[in-house]
């Protein structure tokens, strides 16, 4: 069990309340959003350039929550950070309910104040989206390794979040519970940051990760496009890449999840030849 002490931070009911007047105003203008484009009740070849509207309409009321839940925080957190989304959403090639790939960034030490402001936002957000808390994660999830939740066991997957007033409380769908849970107490300093992209570079990984970056704030002091963008100059990240098509006849039966691997592969082969360009061209 993981306990975060919020009783410094909000009180129960005003977080309950923020979250209730969140996602009041979330659902309705999602409804409304979907009833003006009929995604859910029909769907034709002259709805498409339509339903690029609402992509990206849809994208931004999602986006807005993710900001409003941070501002509603932001206080509890160093003065100077590099706040960041990445992943699918920045892509886009993200789902209508994709997950969140969020990075909080900065170099003061953690504390039990900034540790449970970081879990406020994640429960929050998740809440609104009616997702469950692994639905959103970072890059210090995966990077510095440490083996120090390698050990835990169902019994251990309990978060309580504990107010003035009450407790709220939750789990992780298992197989994600020992990354969920590194992802809240893992280091956030920058130098780990780098680190980890150093190594995503030097593995040839993760190719798009230059790129498929939307900076929220970043008031932590450092250059995070450029250092990334010295990254990749001290790499060939497309050497030995080996490009394989899929192709796929009239009639034949596609899961969705084969067309996103379509698209994301599309959008990987893109960053690719900018690379390549980057280097190649004066």
């Amino acid at each position: 069990m993981f306990v975060f002490d919020c009783t410094a931070i909000i009180g129960y009911d005003a977080y309950q309340a923020f979250l209730e007047d969140c996602k009041g105003r979330f659902l309705a203008e999602k409804t409304a959003l979907f009833r003006e484009y009929g995604v859910l009740s029909s769907f034709d070849e002259s709805a498409v350039t339509g339903y690029f509207e609402f992509r990206r309409k849809y994208r931004e009321l999602r986006q807005n929550v993710i900001r409003q839940v941070i501002a509603r925080f932001r206080s509890f957190l160093p003065d100077r950070c590099l706040i960041y989304e990445f992943g699918s959403l920045v892509k886009l090639t993200d789902r209508i309910e994709s997950d969140i790939d969020l990075t909080i960034v900065y170099d003061e030490p953690k504390n039990s104040i900034r540790e449970t402001a970081e879990l406020l936002i994640n429960y929050a957000i998740v809440t609104v989206f009616d997702h469950p808390i692994d639905h959103i994660h970072g890059k210090f999830q995966h990077y510095p390794v440490t083996d120090a939740y390698d050990a835990l066991t169902p019994e251990d997957n309990r978060y309580e979040l504990r107010f003035d007033a009450g407790t709220a409380v939750f789990s992780c769908p298992w197989p994600s519970f020992s990354e969920n849970i590194m992802n809240i107490k893992n280091v956030r300093d920058y130098a780990s940051l780098i680190a980890g992209y150093a190594e995503k570079y030097a593995l040839r990984c993760n190719i798009d990760c230059l790129y498929s970056i939307a900076i929220l704030e970043n008031t932590s002091g450092h250059d995070f496009i450029g250092d990334l963008a010295a990254l990749e100059n001290a790499s060939d990240i497309f050497e030995g890449y080996c490009h394989a098509p899929a192709s796929f006849a009239p009639g034949d039966t596609v899961s969705v999840s084969r067309i996103k691997k379509a698209l994301k592969g599309a959008v990987v082969d893109m960053y690719v030849m900018m690379a390549f360009l980057r280097k190649r061209l004066p």
